[in-house]
């Protein structure tokens, strides 16, 4: 990271952290750097939201591996090769079926290892993203008019974070569920409600009632319609979207 000239500044005064960003970014452009990159969370800067791709002002993040690289807002979305690019630069996390050198499987009891352990610490950001690839993926499919291979990486990576989270943590995972859901109807519409494969009413009642039973601070009764309609109405377009 690289400090602009405007550090020199009177006593008692101090950066405004968009204005570090900014310059460094600019720099980044320029292939001056490799990029400007969080891990951990953005918890010990003042009135930023700690929660998965939000920013300082007029930024955002998008998912980098066990991080998560700092963008401009106005770039959150990147076209489809901008988000090809990301989904490869992102192989380790194994959402597409031809990755390589991605993570191993993670061990179910997490007890084996103490909560201040490296170990644990390792398993649980790579538990975290590959949530964060997964919800990241559906947003920007549910932008981009639902393509319907992003769809399928975001389920998958969805999937892989249920299937690996230990058991005694499970209530962790309610909102990935959700998004499980929400992708696989998404995808359902895309495929003119055909019931092949993920696009089917059964499977996304069952990942809408799993969010239901797990989430713990979260008000679920808008699922409650969600799940009566597509009961009644399995076969129709139901439009359900994550937000963004």
């Amino acid at each position: 990271l690289w400090l602009t000239k405007t550090h020199v500044k009177p006593q008692g005064s101090y950066y405004l952290f968009e204005e570090f960003l900014d310059a460094n970014l600019k720099r980044e452009k320029k292939g001056k750097n490799g990029g400007v990159f969080v891990c951990g969370g953005w918890h010990q800067v003042h009135n930023i939201q700690d929660t998965a791709f939000h920013g300082p002002k007029g930024f955002k993040t998008v998912p980098a591996g066990l991080c998560e690289r700092v963008v401009r807002a106005k770039n959150f979305f990147p076209d489809e090769e901008g988000v090809a690019g990301l989904i490869i630069d992102n192989d380790m996390l194994g959402v597409r079926d031809k990755a390589k050198g991605r993570l191993p499987s993670l061990p179910k009891d997490l007890n084996l290892y103490d909560s201040a352990s490296w170990e644990r610490s390792v398993f649980s950001h790579v538990l975290q993203a590959k949530q964060r690839m997964g919800h990241y993926l559906l947003m920007w499919a549910q932008e981009k008019g639902d393509p319907e291979k992003v769809l399928e990486l975001s389920i998958q990576a969805s999937r892989e974070t249920v299937a690996e989270w230990p058991r005694e943590e499970e209530h962790k995972v309610s909102l990935v569920h959700r998004s499980i859901a929400i992708a696989m109807a998404r995808l359902k519409n895309v495929r003119k409600q055909e019931p092949r494969g993920d696009a089917n009413s059964e499977l996304i009642i069952h990942h809408f009632k799993k969010y239901r039973e797990l989430e713990r601070k979260l008000d679920t009764s808008p699922e409650i319609q969600i799940i009566e309609a597509f009961y009644k109405h399995p076969n129709a377009a139901i439009d359900v979207r994550v937000e963004i």
